[in-house]
């Protein structure tokens, strides 16, 4: 009886390791998310101010032209 009682311990210490292991690799996937996110969202950031600045010279000369054009 005392085996079977002891080979259950180490069957639920083998499995609350594995749980804990699969805990801290969600938790590692979920950290990566974030970071590749505000990586995402600041290169975003970054395109729109681009586009931003090109397209505002664009428009204006846009606008000359069609005054020109009148």
């Amino acid at each position: 009886m005392q085996n079977q009682v002891n080979d259950i311990d180490d069957r639920l210490k083998r499995i609350e390791s594995s749980i804990q292991q699969l805990q801290n690799a969600i938790l590692g996937k979920i950290g990566e998310y974030g970071e590749n996110y505000a990586m995402v969202h600041k290169d975003l950031d970054n395109l729109h101010g681009t586009v931003a600045k090109l397209m505002n010279p664009l428009i204006d000369n846009v606008n000359e032209m069609k005054k020109v054009s009148k």
